[in-house]
């Protein structure tokens, strides 16, 4: 009933404990409730979610690439993380992720834009997103605790955690919080196939929590970003008046089938 009651409203969850001993479920929960709009109004869209999406537009429509120059929130710029970028269609359905488990960036700004990049270019999955397209798509932002290390699947969370799955060069992430994935068991299945990681075979658990951002459901062709303009810049811009750098290209590391150890590019796969 209550989340019902707010299936409107652009919630943060977080699972303190659950039991389901008996058929009736017992949950300790924190709900964070952001601020609901007026109604007749669409409800913000936040930062970082359009951060990455202003990232896939200006690299699908110009070919170029957005500089962190125009981000004013220094939560972006004074700290660095490891991010995974998602991209949904109009129906829901998975259009691209990608993101890696420890960061390779400057700063988080600088990590979704890359990552945004390339879930919209380089996930082998699904061809490129094409113009015609980007109206339609919706975005989600995770930013990722660093991995730690767990004994078994008893320590593990399908709710709480995402899982990292290790057995010498093979690795394999999986998100947390994914539909259809009900169970730690689940979750480390999954993993060990996307790693080629035999049921029997040794490897090394690790957990990691995640801040999530997304689109409001209300918010689909709005709250697009707008970076702040500086005056003192000589660099080109877009026809919006972003700021970008020369074209760019995803790197060889995304176009290849192999991954580096800290890299996933199926952890979203069947999320909605």
């Amino acid at each position: 009933m209550l989340m019902g009651a707010l299936s409107l409203d652009d919630v943060q969850p977080r699972i303190i404990t659950a039991e389901a001993p008996w058929g009736v479920g017992y949950t300790t929960a924190h709900i964070d409730i952001r601020p609901r709009a007026a109604d007749g109004e669409t409800p913000p869209t936040p930062e970082i979610v359009r951060l990455a999406r202003a990232a896939v537009e200006a690299y699908v429509r110009d070919g170029t690439y957005l500089s962190t120059d125009q981000i004013d929130d220094a939560r972006w710029l004074e700290r660095r993380g490891a991010t995974f970028v998602s991209i949904f269609n109009a129906t829901g359905e998975l259009r691209g992720c990608i993101g890696t488990t420890a960061p390779r960036q400057a700063n988080l700004a600088a990590e979704v834009i890359h990552n945004a990049i390339a879930a919209a270019s380089a996930d082998p999955r699904f061809s490129p997103v094409i113009p015609d397209e980007l109206d339609q798509l919706r975005y989600k932002v995770d930013l990722l605790s660093p991995p730690e290390r767990v004994h078994d699947e008893s320590q593990l969370d399908a709710r709480r955690y995402g899982v990292v799955v290790e057995n010498g060069r093979q690795r394999g992430v999986l998100l947390p919080n994914l539909d259809g994935v009900e169970t730690p068991a689940q979750q480390v299945e999954i993993v060990r196939k996307k790693a080629a990681i035999a049921p029997h075979d040794a490897a090394t658990l690790y957990r990691f929590e995640v801040t999530r951002y997304s689109h409001h459901p209300r918010s689909l062709r709005s709250n697009r970003w707008t970076p702040r303009r500086s005056k003192r810049s000589n660099s080109p811009r877009s026809a919006t008046g972003w700021q970008i750098t020369a074209p760019w290209k995803p790197a060889a590391r995304w176009r290849a089938r192999s991954r580096p150890a800290t890299t996933a590019k199926k952890c979203c796969a069947g999320s909605g």
